[in-house]
């Protein structure tokens, strides 16, 4: 399923379609040995789509088995065939029938046809990945070289078809390589062989037992049983579209049920690659939890099931604590979608009231004037008054406004006095059904004001210009930087936080002050951000202010580093050293050469915040969303000196991971085992091995598995 490098999307759906397909046909031709079976067999029509290979795929990707990345393919994998499995399961239920038990099952409630009660699995296929050439399920390669036990008491000698193919394409391939291979079965203290080809070729007595797991839990989540990792209604998402709510990605409504994504949906991932959205979930209600991080930033969904990406891993909601540091990513290309979204028309005017003609589609111009609204409006229903409240020297904000107006409705404003403000100016047209009209888009009190969805939605210069418009109520902060906005809706300080960091730029930051009315919200941005924006005034346009950022490093690297203690940097290494820390400030990371791993933001707040409406996305080839399979088990391999308390750590993790089940296997622990590593000794000769004398089991009487 790889070709070029990629996974081929199109040939795995059209695979597992036709599996669907082969595997339903099967449950009629088959034979059975017992009426009972038979009955029970057709009456649940149960299937196990499988998969098998993973571990060759990767290589085949260059990813190694124990990374993140790993881990985000499994996933995505997996997702995408549930997803393509259950489409081609509902297609045939509705062409020949459901399952007969269809009623009395889960799928009643969530599809009007399904033809099998289970879809898919991941078994080890240790046999049959031997007939197919591919490595074992979802596991890691057993050995590089290793010998098959097979029946008869026969053996074979084998060697990972990829690593030969690529020691010849790249040069270093020799038979006694292969000898020396033998050995150990790992490729890992060899010299000859390239790093990036020993980072590919780990092996299960290679890498840290935790990454089965792992692995088995992501693939895990492609279970009947699994639970939604989703986000709270509300919740914004930068797609192909605009900046849209969760809830507004499809058409999903109600308590556990799918729906269609948008047509042609898209959504960036981590490495900002598009990915088609394919289809949308509504869970109903669940228990929500929002965090907040020190830049403002916050993410509200599923206590319990969703989870964001830490310095220590993937965590749920609920485990985030405000000791926490969680991986962002602050530079990135900027959003860029399509604009001139349709407006609603004015509406029906009385008899008294002013003619007066309204865009029919969004603009720059329009975006950046019910910008200067939502900052500063003197909008009145009663008395028709629709414009801003300025100060009597703002002659910038004062001329813009008046010529925005003029192009948009062809109407000259008035200038009159503000009672209540004797240094203040209003600056108006007069129209009830306009001021209605924009109200409908901003809201209509400073309490409830938001971005206009057609600006949402609309293109990046749209974005760009309402929140240039809404800089009329802004200000420069010394030392912080340029205050964009700063009022009492918290709804527009979010959307308009969300519409600058698509931008791909730091710094956007949210800050809250409480004052007697209540609590007034502000976004602030600084370095790279505030350098590329202009404020409509121009005196608001001061000195970029540079705040430096949370990075996060690896500490081994900062112990190898030694400074004269006259160094300026000599601190800050000392402090490194000395509590090993794996974050620091950027400028520290790059004044001592250290490699920056990723970008990491402090947690603020945790809060749980009750009962909410939740909602996620299907994404191609994504490892953010549920999937479906059921796993029957993963085997997971320890080295012969495995401890008990290795054992025990491992089942732990499975039931933290909530793993349906776990097979634990210690090299060496059976009189026969199917693969060995090493030196096996026939009529034929010898192979060499380290760990040979473990084949036939504990070497010594000190077995810490006792009987």
């Amino acid at each position: 399923m790889v070709e070029e490098g990629k996974i081929s999307w199109e040939k795995l759906r059209e695979t597992v379609r036709n599996a669907v397909h082969f595997l339903d046909n099967v449950v009629d031709a088959n034979v059975y040995p017992l009426k009972e079976i038979a009955e029970i067999t057709r009456a649940n029509r149960k299937i196990g789509l499988g998969v098998m290979g993973f571990a060759d795929m990767l290589i085949m990707l260059g990813v190694p088995y124990d990374s993140e990345r790993a881990l985000e393919l499994g996933e995505q994998v997996m997702r995408f065939i549930q997803e393509e499995a259950h489409k081609k399961s509902r297609e045939i239920g509705e062409e020949r029938g459901s399952f007969p038990n269809f009623e009395k099952s889960i799928w009643k409630d969530k599809y009007n046809a399904f033809r099998n009660a289970t879809v898919t699995t991941v078994a080890p296929t240790g046999t049959i990945s031997i007939i197919a050439g591919c490595s074992s399920g979802i596991e890691p390669l057993f050995a590089v070289s290793f010998m098959r036990n097979v029946l008869g008491g026969a053996r074979l000698f084998e060697t990972n078809a990829l690593f030969e193919e690529i020691a010849k394409a790249r040069g270093f391939y020799s038979a006694k390589l292969l000898e020396e291979i033998a050995r150990t079965g790992s490729v890992q203290k060899i010299d000859g062989i390239p790093e990036d080809v020993k980072r590919l070729f780990v092996t299960a007595l290679n890498i840290d037992p935790v990454w089965h797991i792992k692995i088995q839990a992501a693939f895990q989540k492609s279970t009947d049983n699994a639970v939604s990792k989703c986000l709270s209604k509300d919740q914004l998402l930068a797609t192909s579209n605009g900046i849209v709510t969760i809830e507004k990605c499809g058409n999903a409504t109600g308590t556990d049920k799918f729906g269609q994504a948008q047509d042609g949906l898209k959504i960036r991932d981590s490495s900002e690659t598009q990915r088609g959205v394919l289809s949308h979930y509504s869970a109903g209600l669940a228990s929500a939890r929002k965090i907040i991080l020190w830049n403002g930033a916050g993410i509200e969904g599923a206590k319990r099931t969703h989870r964001i990406y830490t310095i220590d891993g993937w965590k749920t909601l609920e485990e985030i604590t405000t000791k926490d540091l969680v991986k962002v990513k602050r530079r990135f290309v900027p959003l860029e979608t399509k604009g001139s979204r349709n407006l609603s028309p004015l509406g029906d005017l009385k008899t008294n009231a002013n003619e007066i003609a309204v865009p029919t589609k969004m603009t720059p111009e329009l975006a950046k004037w019910l910008g200067m609204i939502a900052a500063d409006s003197c909008c009145n229903e009663r008395g028709g008054r629709v414009g801003i409240a300025v100060g009597q020297g703002k002659k910038e904000a004062k001329t813009l406004f008046k010529t925005l107006t003029l192009k948009l409705f062809n109407k000259q404003t008035k200038d009159v006095p503000d009672g209540r403000r004797p240094s203040t100016e209003s600056i108006f047209i007069t129209s009830r059904p306009l001021c209605r009209w924009v109200f409908g888009l901003i809201g209509k009190s400073s309490w409830d004001r938001k971005v206009p969805e057609p600006v949402l939605e609309g293109s990046r210069a749209e974005r760009i210009a309402f929140v240039e418009g809404l800089t009329l109520d802004g200000y420069y902060q010394e030392g912080h930087g340029l205050v964009v906005y700063e009022g009492r809706s918290q709804r527009l300080a979010y959307e308009v936080s969300e519409i600058l960091r698509a931008e791909g730029k730091p710094r956007v930051t949210i800050h809250r002050k409480k004052d007697s009315y209540g609590i007034t919200t502000g976004v602030c941005i600084s370095n790279e951000m505030q350098a590329s924006f202009k404020a409509i005034e121009d005196h608001k346009n001061k000195e970029i202010i540079y705040k430096d950022q949370l990075v996060e490093i690896d500490p081994r690297e900062a112990e190898k580093l030694k400074l004269p203690i006259n160094d300026y940097r000599y601190s800050n290494l000392r402090s490194l050293k000395q509590t090993k820390r794996r974050y620091c400030w950027e400028r520290v990371a790059k004044e001592l050469g250290l490699t920056i791993l990723s970008e990491v933001e402090r947690v603020r707040s945790c809060e749980d915040t009750g009962v909410k409406e939740m909602y996620d996305i299907g994404v191609e080839g994504s490892h953010e969303y549920m999937v479906n399979g059921i796993i029957s088990h993963n085997t997971v391999n320890l080295p012969n000196d495995a401890k008990v308390e290795d054992v025990r750590a491992i089942y732990d993790l499975a039931w933290k991971l909530k793993c349906k089940g776990v097979t634990v296997f210690r090299y060496g622990s059976k009189p026969e085992q199917v693969l060995y590593i090493g030196e096996i000794k026939t009529k034929e000769g010898t192979f060499v091995s380290a760990q040979s004398e473990y084949a036939g089991g504990c070497p010594t009487m000190n077995c810490p598995f006792p009987a």
